[in-house]
């Protein structure tokens, strides 16, 4: 008897965040300004918690009063469940997703998509890498214990992996050799380098 099988997929929806209410205007802005990316502060981090508590105290009130204009809260969360629902809605003819939000500075907030991926065994992010680089690796840590793919590769693709990452070792040694003067290492490292380029760049390769 045929099956209609379609492979669990975990998919993660990354956002900022915002208030889902003018109540929750504080809170937001302290998680914001608790990120050492938006402030940083170098040896003196240890005054980011006092911080970022007196910068959201008083910035809430009129930061509230423009949420107030616009719905008494940031229309972030809304939409991107609707995109979240219009995404399942696409893919369920080709695998069964598992589609959840993530918000940086608010809930739903980035561990509570854990759960649910778990189950998943999988995670896809549109262009968010970068931004969400911190919590994601954790996540991505937690589910499939590494951030590195250790299963089955192409062969075209394990060669290009393995000369890409010889040709940084050699990089890293010509300048180790050129810092302690010696030339004829450096001459031989350089040939080196010259052939491992030349053979990531054939498309043979």
């Amino acid at each position: 008897m045929a099956t209609n099988y379609r492979k669990r997929v975990g998919i993660v929806l990354f956002q900022l965040g915002g208030p889902d209410s003018l109540d929750t205007v504080e809170p937001f802005l302290r998680n914001l300004f608790l990120d050492p990316d938006i402030i940083p502060l170098g040896p003196i981090n240890f005054i980011r918690g006092p911080l970022a508590r007196y910068i959201a105290r008083k910035r809430c009130v009129p930061v509230a009063q423009r949420y107030a204009m616009i719905g008494r809260r940031s229309p972030i969360g809304i939409l991107t469940e609707r995109q979240r629902v219009k995404l399942v809605t696409a893919l369920q003819p080709y695998i069964d997703p598992v589609a959840v939000t993530a918000m940086r500075y608010w809930n739903p907030l980035t561990e509570a998509a854990v759960a649910s991926l778990k189950k998943a065994g999988r995670l896809g992010c549109p262009e968010c890498y970068k931004a969400f680089s911190e919590p994601l690796e954790g996540l991505v840590k937690t589910m499939h214990k590494g951030t590195r793919h250790i299963g089955k590769v192409p062969e075209a693709f394990r060669q290009n992996r393995d000369l890409s990452d010889r040709l940084k070792l050699l990089q890293k040694r010509l300048t180790k050799a050129i810092e302690s003067e010696d030339f004829e290492e450096a001459a031989i490292l350089r040939d080196e380098i010259k052939q491992t380029s030349a053979r990531l760049s054939s498309p043979a390769a």
